[in-house]
C-alpha cells in the first residue's frame, strides 16, 4: 500500500505549491485528532508535534487532564511533565516541570530513570554542575539505553567531547545501543567535526537489513554538510515505501528538519496512514517544511 501511494505521490512531488493551504489544514486536523482520540504515548507525540509546529491549542489542557488521570503513573507521567514543560510560556512556568524529570533521574532506584533521561536529552537539557557527576556516573556504567541517554544529555551540557563520546555508541555490538545512539545525535543542534565523520562512516557502513540503518541515515541527512546531504536522503527516501512504521517513522522525522516543498508530496499520503505515529511523523514534517518555506 505505502509503495502505491508513494508512486502516486511521486507524479506531482515537483507540483508548484506543494505545501498548500488544504494540506496545511489536513495536517493540523491529523494532529488534533490524534491528540483527541490517542492515548498514552502516541497523545505524546501529538501534543509535541502541535507545539513544535505553532499549534498549541488545545494541548494544554488535554494535558492537564492528563495529569489528573495518569500523573502518578511510573514512565508516562514523564511523558506528561514533558508535554507541560514544553507548553508552558514562561521559563519561570516551565522549571518546575524540569525539576521534577530532573528528580526522577536522579533516583537510582526509581521507575522513570530511562525515561527521565530520553526526555531531557529531547529537551536539550544542559546539566548543571552539581548534577553533572550523576550523568556520568550513567555513562560510566555502560548499561543499555539509559548509558546512551545520559551521554546525550552531557552532549546537550556542552560537555567537551560529549557528541564524540555519543557517536563511539555507534561501534557497539548491542544492535539497539547504535540506533539509540543515532537517534540521540538526530537532535543534537550540531556535531564537531570528529562526531560528523563517526556518523557518516557508520551510516555509510550499514547495510539493508540493519535495524539501525534507516536512524543513521535519518541523523546523516539531518547533519551532512551541504555537499552530501543528497546522498544520504536518496538512501534515506527508500525507507518511505519500503520500511518499517519506526523506520517511516524516521523520514519524516528527518524531513521534519530537512526537507523542502516537493518532499510534502511524497508525505501527503502518509496522513491517511494506518499507523497513528507514521500519520503524526508525516503532518508534524509536512508543517515543519511549510513554517520553512514562509520565513
Amino acid at each position: 500500500m505505502k509503495t502505491l501511494l508513494l508512486a502516486v505521490a511521486l507524479g506531482a512531488a515537483t507540483a508548484p505549491g506543494a505545501v498548500d493551504a488544504p494540506l496545511r489544514a489536513q495536517a493540523v486536523q491529523v494532529l488534533r485528532d490524534s491528540l483527541e482520540h490517542e492515548q498514552r504515548w502516541i497523545k505524546v507525540h501529538a501534543a509535541e508535534a502541535l507545539l513544535s509546529s505553532g499549534q498549541p491549542d488545545g494541548v494544554v489542557r488535554a494535558f492537564e487532564s492528563e495529569l489528573m488521570s495518569h500523573g502518578s503513573e511510573p514512565e508516562y507521567r514523564i511523558g506528561i511533565w514533558r508535554i507541560l514543560a514544553q507548553a508552558a510560556p514562561t521559563d519561570r512556568q516551565r522549571q518546575p516541570w524540569i525539576a521534577k524529570i530532573v528528580a526522577a533521574f536522579l533516583d537510582p532506584g526509581g521507575p522513570d530513570r530511562l525515561h527521565a533521561a530520553e526526555t531531557l536529552g529531547k529537551l536539550a537539557y544542559r546539566a548543571s554542575a552539581a548534577e553533572t557527576g550523576a550523568f556520568e556516573t550513567v555513562v560510566r556504567s555502560g548499561r543499555g539505553s539509559l548509558s546512551v541517554d545520559a551521554s546525550w544529555v552531557l552532549a546537550n551540557s556542552g560537555r567537551p567531547g560529549g557528541d564524540v563520546r555519543l557517536a563511539e555508541r555507534l561501534a557497539s555490538d548491542d544492535r539497539g545501543i547504535r540506533n539509540d545512539a543515532a537517534y540521540a545525535m538526530r537532535h543534537l543542534a550540531k556535531l564537531s567535526g570528529s562526531g560528523w565523520e563517526k556518523l557518516a562512516m557508520a551510516a555509510a557502513k550499514a547495510r539493508a537489513g540493519d535495524g539501525e540503518r534507516a536512524t543513521l541515515l535519518s541523523a546523516a541527512f539531518v547533519h551532512a554538510p551541504r555537499d552530501q546531504k543528497s546522498h544520504f536522503k536518496s538512501e534515506l527516501m527508500k525507507y518511505l515505501s519500503t520500511g518499517t512504521n519506526d523506520e517511516t517513522y524516521e523520514v519524516c522525522a528527518a524531513l521534519a528538519t530537512g526537507g523542502v516543498d516537493a518532499d510534502a508530496s511524497l508525505l501527503a499520503p502518509l496522513l491517511g496512514d494506518p499507523a497513528p505515529d507514521v500519520r503524526i511523523g508525516a503532518a508534524h514534517a509536512i508543517l515543519k517544511i511549510s513554517q520553512r518555506r514562509v520565513q
